[in-house]
């Protein structure tokens, strides 16, 4: 069994802690080599170790390798798309407002572009999401130890 150390949100890592997210997504194909029974740590900074790191968690599946888009309600819910009132929303951090969307699948599309939206994503003179890109990604299940 391997120990892996994955950087996460302060809002995505209280919600690991209380147990409402459950998968996480990754762009880097390095987390392919994640099996299960290995441990996963969370930190929400880069000076964070395995003592100071929240957790432990179990990858409960072995790390797999689908588009972006691949992902189900389901899937996204399980990245902590939460149910309100009005439809799904997602919280990414103080600078972003709640908002509102009718499946938790473009809940999930818009907090992914919140939170990969640097140049890498840019095409010649226009920016692109990269939902819109739809790259493979990592997608990795936990659980709570």
């Amino acid at each position: 069994m391997k120990r892996w150390l994955l950087l996460m949100t302060k809002e995505n890592l209280a919600k690991c802690e209380a147990g409402t997210k459950t998968q996480t997504r990754r762009l880097n194909q390095r987390y392919l080599g994640i099996k299960a029974g290995d441990t996963i740590y969370f930190r929400s900074n880069y000076k964070t170790t395995y003592k100071t790191a929240s957790g432990p968690y179990y990858a409960t599946t072995d790390a797999t390798k689908e588009k972006l888009q691949a992902i189900t309600d389901e899937d996204a819910i399980a990245e902590g798309v939460t149910k309100g009132q009005y439809g799904f929303y997602n919280v990414y951090g103080k600078d972003h407002p709640n908002e509102v969307f009718v499946s938790p699948r473009f809940a999930f599309g818009n907090l992914i572009n919140h939170v990969y939206n640097g140049p890498r994503w840019n095409m010649p003179g226009k920016p692109t999401p990269v939902w819109d890109v739809n790259p493979e990604v990592v997608k990795i299940t936990f659980r709570e130890h």
